[in-house]
């Protein structure tokens, strides 16, 4: 989404989280995550992560971002 907020265009997006109760990439580029620690909880407007602030990520990898290699959010 960063890169269509800059202008760049759609086709920039490597990796798009919606962190709305999974983590799956909603860029269309597979670029999944993987939960760890993190727990679903209801939201205001559905699911959504909640992070407790002690060994919650969630892991990326192979995001086509010119060198970011691995990600973690």
């Amino acid at each position: 989404m960063l890169g269509e907020y800059l202008g760049a265009g759609a086709s920039t997006t490597k990796l798009l989280l919606h962190l709305n109760g999974n983590s799956t990439d909603s860029s269309g580029n597979g670029n999944n995550g993987t939960v760890d620690g993190a727990t679903v909880v209801d939201g205001k407007f559905g699911k959504c992560y909640s992070f407790d602030g002690s060994n919650d990520i969630i892991y990326g990898s192979n995001t086509g971002i010119p060198g970011s290699g691995d990600i973690t959010v």
